[in-house]
């Protein structure tokens, strides 16, 4: 937690508010162009309009719209695999939300990824430092409702070396 966070908790500031947000990112999810796209949702009842970072996969530096939704994401704990993990669950997704995940489920398995930014009133052009990238794993939608497991990390799952090292980027490479 940044300082200004810490400050906003502790004093109850009134005349800041304390927004959080989640993104959800996959390479089926796509929008009416056929263009990639992700969710971006902000817990609450108002639609927030938010600085991303400049390293964020889709519109890096821009300011962005998330939607509101109810989402409740429970405290992280760790597991015998040395993974935190933690419970996402999203109340009245909606069709199209639930159609995104389901293409997600028929393609090849690449996992859902989720960034949870902070943003606190004082200033929304960029979100609080110690944004989390997780990857979603099980989700389980119904009509009304998805569920999930989302981890910090899931090292059984990442390439080794994480750079592919071919002719094309590294022209020394020998045949």
């Amino acid at each position: 937690m940044t300082i200004e966070l810490d400050e906003l908790f502790a004093s109850n500031m009134r005349d800041r508010d304390y927004y959080l947000t989640i993104e959800l990112i996959h390479s089926a999810f796509r929008d009416e162009n056929n263009n990639p796209t992700s969710w971006r949702f902000v817990r609450g009842f108002d639609a927030l309009t938010a600085g991303l970072e400049a390293t964020a996969p889709l519109n890096p530096g821009e300011m962005v719209s998330f939607q509101p939704m109810a989402f409740d994401i429970d405290q992280p704990l760790a597991n015998s695999d040395g993974r935190f993990e933690l419970s996402l669950t999203i109340d009245g997704a909606g069709g199209e939300i639930i159609r995104q995940l389901e293409l997600q489920a028929e393609g090849d398995r690449e996992r859902v990824e989720m960034i949870m930014r902070e943003y606190t009133s004082a200033d929304l052009t960029q979100p609080e430092p110690g944004f989390y990238s997780f990857t979603i794993l099980d989700p389980v939608c119904t009509p009304l409702r998805v569920q999930a497991r989302a981890v910090f990390s899931d090292p059984v799952n990442q390439a080794h070396p994480s750079i592919n090292y071919t002719r094309e980027t590294h022209p020394g490479l020998s045949t």
